[in-house]
């Protein structure tokens, strides 16, 4: 514990451990003037404080306070429930209600229940990655607990709780393998695959669409982004080719109505890359065939847009180079002509030797 001075604040205050050996310091006015002759009372009222809130604390894992579900409950009104991946976090959130139950005192849960369960997904087969994101969703958890609810919650180890994982798979088409693809869909699914590829768009965003979400004039369509606070309309700009998949759809229905024909889309989607033999590529990959592609002609923050990513570090997780990539782009970089560079030298070698020539001929005389 020790007393400290805050700008603009005439009072001493308390720096302390809160509670005592769980590493999370606080700072708190002791309502004393902040002078030397003042520092042995603010000494004890500092001492007092801290005793408050260690008992306060105790009072807590006792067994009252707030319980797990209470926490889950508030996390999942405030931010979980508003996210694209919701439902991977719902499912989240109930094992982890089931491994600590839902009555107990979240103050109570510390290092050894993370790493429990870490061990217990690791041995009912579930893959390092999935661990991981399990306890990247409590530890988001575990921090509004702190600051939104304002528990006084453990200090816990994430970090040798989690578990490793393998490189991070990278998987987009080139043309040879979406023309196979192409070949081996039905017309509707083609749609469906030619618009993925030229726009980016997610799958649920691509099967959604209706028409009163075109604007053929404009030559685009919006879908919903959704983030945090709210769920807002994103703009996808639409080339040559997803227009002509608009217009061939148009008179196929009203507006209102879906855009694409949905029907036995998952069995299309499944025979056609087995046919084709595309190994190893989800409907997803689509979306990063396309920032890939895109990212070869535009700068990455245009591809930012086109995905509607709101921070540029994901789609740097979309556009994927390779060495192709690499080598042409080495070859457009300026070059020096050899020409040029060889009669520089020749030059350079005809001065040396005149300059060689003329020390001899002054030693000679």
């Amino acid at each position: 514990m020790h007393l400290l001075r805050k700008a603009g604040s005439p009072y001493w205050y308390a720096g302390f451990e809160s509670p005592r050996g769980s590493n999370k310091y606080v700072s708190k006015s002791t309502k004393v003037k902040a002078t030397p002759r003042n520092r042995r009372e603010a000494l004890e009222v500092a001492r007092d404080l801290q005793d408050s809130l260690d008992r306060e604390y105790a009072e807590q894992a006792k067994g009252g306070g707030t319980s797990v579900l209470m926490v889950i409950d508030r996390y999942w009104s405030s931010e979980a429930s508003k996210l694209n991946s919701s439902n991977s976090y719902f499912r989240y959130l109930e094992r982890i209600a089931d491994h600590l139950g839902d009555e107990r005192n979240y103050c109570n849960v510390g290092t050894p229940d993370v790493a429990g369960l870490s061990e217990s997904m690791a041995e009912q087969g579930l893959g390092n990655a999935s661990v991981n994101k399990m306890l990247s969703v409590w530890q988001r958890m575990h921090r509004v607990a702190a600051t939104k609810i304002g528990l006084p919650v453990r200090v816990i180890d994430w970090a040798i709780c989690r578990r490793l994982e393998p490189a991070g798979r990278t998987r987009f088409i080139e043309m040879d393998e979406a023309r196979a693809l192409l070949r081996s869909l039905p017309d509707r699914g083609k749609d469906i695959f030619i618009f993925g590829l030229m726009t980016g768009c997610r799958k649920e965003q691509i099967l959604s669409l209706s028409w009163d979400q075109v604007s053929m004039p404009d030559r685009r369509v919006w879908v919903i982004k959704k983030n945090k606070r709210a769920n807002v309309r994103h703009w996808i700009e639409c080339n040559p080719q997803a227009m002509l998949v608009l217009e061939k759809r148009e008179n196929k229905g009203d507006s209102g109505e879906l855009v694409f024909d949905t029907t036995n889309f998952r069995r299309d989607w499944d025979a056609a890359r087995d046919l084709a033999g595309v190994k190893d590529f989800t409907f997803h990959d689509i979306r990063h065939t396309a920032a890939t592609w895109l990212a070869r002609t535009s700068p990455l923050h245009v591809v930012k847009e086109m995905l509607g990513h709101a921070d540029i570090s994901t789609t740097m997780r979309y556009s994927h180079v390779t060495q192709s990539d690499v080598r042409a782009a080495v070859d457009k970089m300026p070059s020096l002509s050899i020409e040029v560079a060889c009669e520089t030298n020749k030059e350079i070698d005809e001065q040396n030797a005149c300059r060689a020539a003329t020390c001899t001929q002054v030693e000679q005389s």
